[in-house]
């Protein structure tokens, strides 16, 4: 199987703090206020080193709150941090002593924000002035652990975007019993989503720790809470970096889903280039029922920041280096509620996602993926068509059961799903269009649904339009459910073929089983007028796709044929799904001009 290994980069934080914007006090003795405090000796450890000065009457003042004056200073001495766009705010001076740190750090504090689904961030004063730093201000501990996490992950290459928020708040609330929905503190809103999300990411990344079962993530931060929380940042032991290499004994056939809360996961680490086998922290636990979040972002030969107690890994960062550009020929617009948008998202996947069983199910198989809840294609899909060629088979070589070896198939043979997130099953591809197409924002309740209901789910349960057995001829836009599969309708040509887009597991021009999302033709004979389109535009658009597969002829008699009640046909509303281009009227060769041309 094949796997990429990364080079890491080890960084060693080089910290030169100033604590102080009076003259400073010799470094030669103790401070005289911090005997017994319980930063004690991480106060001295800095003093010792000469990063740390305090103020002429030799104290260190610990207790006292920090600003955000202050702050931007610290944060821009201690990281080193390179000049920016200069920052404009109504109540700050470019005579200030501390608007040169500012210049440095100013993208990284953030500003008092209302709550999630206003226009924009509201900085808090008396007249909700937008231009105000507020730099005399007390820098609250929420808005600090943004500040901390992001130059972290920045140095680290840590990828800290689309956390998926039910999860996150739900471990939050496991140890901090102030992780709650709060909007507003003392008259101040807060955008609460994303103080949750960077609290969340210092206690993971072991920054901030609060005390006592609380983050007071609304409290201040005093200067011995912050010099501990670089101190903690400096310290690399606090994590590790590795790779990910599977789960133990996969394909094993004590390794399936009935004994997946306690399987146990090979990494390969950096450092020492030795294999670990650690347990993983399954998650809250809903009644014997675990969302395993941490699961859900493990990816073979991807690399991670681990948070580790004892064997278990209770955290698992995605470093940024594992993502890979992708520029689809042609692009919808998240959020767009047309046919012709739907058909333009319908494609965008297209040439570069392979079909993985499972592909967009969740690591569980109950629902969808993180990558079928994203905006867009996902980079992991572009990464796995990279890996592969035209050798490449979702299963067994040459589509023999005799020849099947889990050790080189992407199969979840364990009927769990290893592979969720490296490519797209037929059911995966159509609930990532389904989001692509109702979301504009990662991370919301997925779309991902058995194949054979699909159609009739969209039109029953989710009251989008009308399902029927009564199958005659297939307009753009339709979807289809046979027996096992679910596929999107581009429309039937004049000799009766019909032009689909779908994700399958197709043969190479190597006849092995591989395929994916890919413009396909339902007919008789490479003749006909669908698999003539097919022809044209995945050589056109996707032509290292079809370098590696032919054009896929589907039988009539396989994806029009379907029994019992659940299979059949749905056709949109227009009050769910506008068409004012008239898409629906359209032939498959206009339907396809129209969304490349």
């Amino acid at each position: 199987m094949k796997k990429t290994f990364y080079r890491y980069f080890a960084y060693v934080l080089s910290i030169i703090l100033l604590f102080s914007t009076v003259p400073i006090v010799s470094a030669e003795a103790n401070f005289n206020d911090i005997e017994g405090h319980w930063a004690e000796n991480i106060i001295k450890k800095w003093q010792d080193s000469g990063f740390i000065n305090g103020y002429p009457d030799g104290s260190f003042k610990p207790d006292n709150p920090v600003t955000r004056a202050e702050l931007s200073k610290i944060l821009t001495s201690a990281f080193d941090l390179k000049e920016n766009e200069q920052p404009t705010y109504d109540d700050v001076s470019k005579d200030e002593w501390y608007y040169p740190y500012l210049e440095k750090s100013a993208e990284y504090i953030p500003m008092y924000a209302l709550p999630t689904g206003y226009e924009s961030n509201v900085p808090y004063s008396e007249n909700w002035n937008r231009n105000v730093f507020l730099p005399d201000e007390k820098a609250i501990r929420g808005h600090i652990a943004e500040a901390l996490v992001r130059i972290k992950s920045e140095k680290e290459n840590i990828n800290i975007e689309n956390l998926h928020y039910g999860l996150l708040i739900s471990q939050l609330q496991k140890v901090f019993k102030d992780a709650e929905l709060i909007s507003t503190v003392h008259g101040v809103p807060f955008n609460v989503e994303r103080i949750n999300k960077y609290m969340y990411l210092a206690y993971n990344m072991g920054i901030m720790v609060g005390y006592d079962g609380y983050f007071n993530q609304y409290g201040y931060m005093t200067r011995a809470e912050l010099l501990t929380a670089i101190d903690n940042m400096s310290n690399i032991d606090n994590m590790i970096t590795a790779i990910y290499l599977g789960v133990e004994n996969y394909g094993e056939p004590e390794t399936n889903k009935d004994n997946k809360d306690n399987f146990r996961y090979r990494f390969h680490t950096y450092l020492d280039g030795k294999e670990l086998v650690l347990a993983v922290d399954n998650g809250p636990d809903y009644g014997n029922k675990y969302d395993y979040p941490i699961q859900n972002i493990l990816k073979e030969g991807y690399s991670y920041r681990l948070k580790i107690d004892g064997n278990t890994i209770v955290s698992a960062l995605e470093l940024k280096e594992n993502t890979e550009e992708y520029t689809p020929a042609v692009s919808g617009s998240p959020g767009e509620k047309t046919l012709l948008n739907f058909l333009k998202t319908a494609m965008e996947p297209v040439g570069t996602t392979l079909y993985i069983y499972g592909g967009g199910w969740d690591w569980q198989d109950e629902g969808s993926s993180r990558q079928a809840r994203t905006i867009g294609v996902s980079s992991d899909w572009v990464r796995f068509f990279n890996e592969q060629d035209e050798n490449y088979t979702y299963k067994e070589q040459d589509g023999d059961k005799e020849k099947a070896d889990p050790k080189t198939s992407y199969y979840p043979y364990g009927e769990y799903n290893e592979y969720y997130y490296a490519g797209l099953d037929c059911s995966g591809y159509v609930g990532w269009v389904l989001y692509n197409t109702f979301e504009t924002e990662d991370m919301r309740k997925g779309y991902v649904m058995g194949s054979t209901g699909t159609a009739k789910k969209l039109a029953v349960e989710r009251g989008f339009g009308e399902w029927t057995q009564d199958i005659t001829e297939m307009k753009p836009g339709e979807l289809m459910s046979i027996n096992g599969h679910v596929w999107i309708s581009l429309g039937t040509c004049k000799d009766g073929s019909t032009l689909i887009v779908h994700s399958t597991p197709s043969r190479s021009r190597q006849n092995q089983p591989g395929g994916g999302v890919q413009i396909s033709a339902i007919g008789t004979s490479t003749d006909c007028e669908a698999y003539k389109l097919a022809d044209e535009y995945m050589s056109k658009y996707s032509p290292e796709w079809y370098s590696r597969y032919p054009i896929y002829l589907c039988d009539p008699d396989v994806y029009f044929t379907f029994t019992g009640e659940n299979a059949g046909k749905f056709t949109w509303s227009t009050d769910v799904l506008s068409d004012s281009e008239n898409v629906r009227n359209m032939t498959p060769k206009e339907v396809l001009e129209t969304i490349f041309e």
